[in-house]
């Protein structure tokens, strides 16, 4: 088990986020990061000591920026200690970034285009993995990131040209700064149109022009930074 997996998921103990439930539309209105594992997941985050720095993968998607605990849905700030809100990464090119890949001592990866990220369930022994597109992923119950804006969406064997994620939207604290994190979210898909409940997955506003009138806004969940098309 990689160090940053330990990491995240023992920092629970000591969360430091505040999370109330908010309305929000979106596609029909991305992201679990309730600082947690959503339905029936265990508790993700980071403990403020790790070295946790919002690395950009080669495609410049985005790891977790948090620099404390996310509890879910629950608490204040605790010991001084503030988690970072999250942040925008467009990509120049498909391939999105897999939380958790990193073997020991090492860097998470970001798939080659054509392969989606199955996040393995917080708990398990082996670290997340890159597969081809249309191959389920290895471990049951993993968080399956397959686009993360809509360039991830060009690639063959993609289902639409459109990002789409799921979960219902919660509002997250800490130290002033607040953003959204997602309940319930099982991963992002490529899709002609977002399923309701759903919303558009984004990193930067122009991923928005299909649902007129929003823009992106930085979101999180399951230990990714990502946005969301937003009014």
């Amino acid at each position: 088990m990689s160090l940053s997996r330990f990491v995240w998921l023992f920092g629970g103990a000591t969360g430091v986020v505040v999370a109330s439930a908010v309305g929000l539309s979106a596609c029909s209105s991305s992201s679990s990061n309730p600082g947690t594992v959503d339905s029936g997941m265990a508790a993700m985050g980071d403990t403020g000591t790790s070295a946790d720095t919002g690395e950009v993968a080669d495609s410049g998607s985005a790891s977790d920026t948090s620099t404390a605990a996310d509890t879910g849905g629950s608490s204040g700030d605790s010991g001084g200690t503030c988690e970072n809100p999250p942040s925008l990464f467009a990509e120049t090119a498909p391939g999105v970034y897999c939380p958790f890949s990193a073997a020991d001592g090492g860097s998470n990866v970001t798939c080659a285009a054509g392969q989606h990220c199955c996040e393995t369930p917080s708990g398990s022994s082996s670290p997340s993995t890159c597969v081809a597109m249309g191959t389920a992923c290895p471990v049951t119950g993993s968080i399956d990131w397959q686009c993360e804006e809509a360039i991830d969406c060009t690639v063959t064997g993609a289902a639409g040209p459109i990002c789409c994620g799921n979960g219902s939207p919660m509002s997250v604290s800490s130290c002033g700064n607040t953003w959204t994190e997602w309940t319930g979210f099982t991963g992002t898909t490529c899709a002609t149109s977002c399923p309701n409940p759903g919303f558009v997955v984004c990193e930067k506003t122009a991923d928005c022009t299909g649902d007129a009138g929003t823009t992106c806004s930085p979101s999180k969940s399951n230990g990714n930074d990502f946005g969301y098309c937003a009014p």
